[in-house]
């Protein structure tokens, strides 16, 4: 009986690994920074409502930047989630998607990490538009996708079968909330 219950955790254990790989392997509904062939990979499953999240970005990632990623050692693969309900932010991280692939990504990011809120603006949607008209590459992303790389993530972050952002997956662990700097290397050692 020991034997029978021990081999049903190790294979759930197993499984589980294996989501764990796909995702951190998985870069096509990614922003990635940092180099593609890099040794190490972080994945952050990120939501530009969650200040834990922007934190992140304020507090730890100029340094993570500096010493892993800007180096070569580590990618940050960031996945955009939100609710399935929200029509805007779905707008808007499939917005962010399309430009990281055909477009301006960096601008757009600034502006949703310092003022999350515009994405429920007309002005938000008026920007989404002239996005749009602009390069036809990025309309196309924009109109064509049906939000579908978004969504995706959010399928993928809850296979994870945690809840919060920010949640990252370092060494095919799982880590849920805001890490220092210092939890962040632990993990990645």
């Amino acid at each position: 009986m020991l034997l029978l219950v021990l081999g049903f955790y190790i294979t759930k254990l197993s499984k589980h690994r294996d989501v764990l790989v796909a995702i951190n392997e998985d870069v096509s509904n990614s922003i990635v920074l940092g180099a593609s062939d890099a040794p190490e990979t972080i994945t952050l499953f990120f939501d530009y409502n969650c200040r834990f999240c922007k934190n992140f970005f304020s507090d730890v990632y100029p340094q993570l930047d500096e010493d892993y990623i800007q180096t070569g050692k580590v990618k940050l693969n960031l996945r955009l989630v939100c609710s399935e309900n929200d029509k805007f932010a779905l707008l808007a991280y499939q917005t962010a998607l399309c430009l990281y692939k055909f477009g301006e990504f960096d601008k757009l990011h600034k502006l949703l990490l310092h003022q999350s809120k515009v994405m429920y603006t007309e002005q938000f949607v008026t920007l989404v538009e002239d996005y749009i008209a602009i390069n036809e590459m990025v309309g196309e992303c924009i109109t064509e996708s049906n939000n579908q790389e978004v969504l995706y993530n959010i399928y993928q972050f809850e296979k994870l079968k945690t809840k919060g952002t920010p949640t990252f997956v370092i060494n095919n662990g799982v880590i849920v909330g805001y890490q220092s700097y210092e939890s962040i290397i632990k993990n990645l050692n």
